[in-house]
């Protein structure tokens, strides 16, 4: 299993030119599994995914926002600048078997990705152990949003049209997650 994680300050997929899901601050994931993976690798990425730190202030990472602590009711306060951590952050999780691809001269070959009728309940169980690992964080305009809604993804097997627009600060913001 691999994952291209990507800091983001918003991304989206479009389905024939229509958005299916879009995400504010977070993470954009894109998943490809291989052949081989089970179930135990779905959650080593899914643990991964969880507790990558890749935002400058530690207390914007996904599996650890939840600890920064509200400084006053309905306002979360990032020690680092003082300023409110206004947003939960929210991982786009998207299907992506080109992870998989080998070139064959000039050809892609995915013969190493798993089929889809296979691969779909894997990714599946990516997105439910991200949602269920997810902390909630219930602050202010925030406090109807629940795990379930900070975790979206594509329509598997579709042509999707992602758009990514990067949160380029330090650290790297594209490590790519291999297989344990």
């Amino acid at each position: 299993m691999r994952a291209v994680i990507q800091k983001c300050l918003r991304s989206s997929v479009r389905v024939d030119s229509e958005v299916v899901s879009s995400i504010g601050r977070g993470y954009n994931v894109l998943v490809g599994i291989c052949a081989e993976d089970t179930a135990e690798d779905v959650a080593w990425l899914v643990n991964k995914i969880l507790k990558v730190r890749l935002w400058h202030d530690w207390r914007y990472n996904i599996g650890e926002a939840h600890l920064a602590g509200p400084r006053t009711e309905g306002e979360r306060v990032s020690a680092a600048s003082e300023r409110p951590i206004s947003e939960p952050l929210e991982i786009l999780c998207i299907s992506q078997f080109t992870l998989y691809a080998k070139l064959r001269g000039n050809k892609p070959d995915f013969h190493l990705a798993m089929k889809s009728a296979d691969a779909r309940p894997l990714y599946e169980a990516v997105l439910k152990g991200l949602r269920d690992g997810l902390p909630p964080i219930n602050t202010g305009k925030d406090a109807d949003k629940t795990t379930a809604t900070r975790v979206k993804d594509g329509v598997f097997g579709a042509m999707m049209a992602v758009e990514i627009v990067n949160d380029g600060r330090k650290p790297p913001s594209t490590p790519h997650v291999p297989a344990a």
